[in-house]
């Protein structure tokens, strides 16, 4: 008979076999386990995000289109604004042309009204002639 080590002993309680040695391929299976255990885990992480991602995109995409529309319309209003304000200066500068290469204005009124649209800042010095 022989006599058992405490390891022998932990040995056969854990494969049921008294010849039994360390075995590479259970350390490996082990191993492999708990990878296992830890992909697994990783992969219902992911797919709770994915399912919160699922679930908030509806809205991300409403608050996107939200803003286009809201940048559109401001864009165009900005537009619309650019193109009366250019068309007002148009007046304008036509206004003074009128006043200044007019034979039947009178002098005091024509250098009257063109002090008031320099005043008013409504002429530019460089388009003056």
């Amino acid at each position: 008979m022989t006599i058992l080590e405490p390891r022998d002993l932990h040995l056969i309680q854990e494969t049921g076999n008294p010849l039994a040695g360390p075995d590479p391929a259970r350390e490996d299976f082990a191993a492999l386990a708990a990878a296992r255990d830890r992909d697994v885990a990783e992969i219902a992480r992911l797919r709770m995000l994915l399912s919160d991602l699922d679930a908030r995109l509806p809205a991300l995409t409403a608050e996107r289109n939200e803003h286009r529309l809201r940048a559109d319309r401001a864009s165009g209003e900005a537009e619309k604004a650019l193109k009366r304000e250019r068309a007002r200066v148009r007046d304008l500068e036509r206004q003074v042309e009128e006043l200044l290469t007019s034979r039947r204005w009178r002098a005091g009124e024509a250098v009257s009204r063109v002090v008031h649209l320099l005043t008013f800042g409504l002429l530019s010095p460089r388009r003056r002639r």
